[in-house]
Parts: structure tokens; C-alpha cells; sequence
């Protein structure tokens, strides 16, 4: 499986995505949703069941009228996994990103409900929150209850 089919314009920075026992990868680019591709790829390597989990809202026209739909609720996170029955939701932000209100009201109650929130700027950050339940994890990120928030990296 290739994890760097990602493109690689000269005009982006490299941002390292580590790999585990793969070594490093230099991901071009620092946008979300190149990270996301490569944790879900990463996962899929992993075998770990996972799926994207996409929301937002769009106007569309059907048969002369406008319609607006949303989809997805609002603040979850972008991937959910499971994993040894603990089900994960793990919320990429790019270097610098920030979580949003609904995001921090999300994440405490998929905590209160047992779940874990990862909140990830790479892959090592998932491969790090996913280990903490198996006496992984590691320094660099702040765990908290039931939730692993790695360090910002700006």
C-alpha cells in the first residue's frame, strides 16, 4: 500500500507523519484532509474497523425547489474507530488547528458515554491514543479521562 500517493507541489512544506515500525513519512502539505487520508489508510494497514464520518450541510435543487440538508451531527468527529470494543472518535486538525465549541461538547459526551476522543495531528498522535488503552501511549500529549489530545504542533 502506498501512504505517500499524496502529491507533492513544491510549493508546500513537508509536515513528518510517523508510521510506527514503517519509519517516517513526509507528507506534502499540512491540509486536514491529507492527514485524514493518511489515517485512514493507516488504519485500513491496521486492520482497525474505522469509517470516515463526514457532516456539514449543502442547498440543492430537486424538481424546481431548493432544498437544504444537513448531514452528520454537528462537532463529531472526522473518523470513528473500534478497537477491542472501545470505540474511538478521532478528530485531525492540521498543525495549528484548533477544536471547535461543539467539538469540545462532542468529545465530553462520547467520554461520558465510554468512548474515547483522539485529538490528532498525525498518525503517530492515532497509533499513540489508540495504544494508551493497551499500555501504549508515551509522552508528548495530555490524556485525559478518556481522551488522548496531542500536543499542537505550531
Amino acid at each position: 500500500m502506498a501512504f505517500g500517493s499524496f502529491g507533492s507541489k513544491e510549493s508546500r512544506q513537508a509536515v513528518p507523519l510517523a508510521l510506527g515500525s514503517f519509519g517516517s513519512l513526509w507528507l506534502f502539505g499540512s491540509k486536514e484532509s491529507e492527514i485524514q487520508k493518511a489515517i485512514l489508510e493507516w488504519l485500513a494497514y491496521k486492520r482497525i474497523c474505522h469509517w470516515r464520518n463526514n457532516s456539514g450541510a449543502m442547498v440543492s435543487e430537486y424538481k424546481g425547489k431548493r432544498r437544504f440538508m444537513r448531514f452528520g451531527k454537528v462537532g463529531s468527529p472526522d473518523i470513528f474507530a473500534v478497537k477491542d470494543g472501545v470505540c474511538y472518535g478521532i478528530e485531525v486538525k492540521r498543525p495549528g488547528g484548533k477544536q471547535s465549541d461543539a467539538q469540545r461538547e462532542f468529545q465530553a459526551r462520547l467520554e461520558a458515554a465510554g468512548g474515547r476522543y483522539l485529538l490528532v495531528y498525525s498518525i503517530e498522535d492515532v497509533e499513540k491514543g489508540i495504544n494508551q488503552d493497551n499500555g501504549g501511549g508515551g509522552s508528548g500529549g495530555g490524556f485525559g479521562s478518556s481522551g488522548f489530545l496531542a500536543k499542537n504542533p505550531k
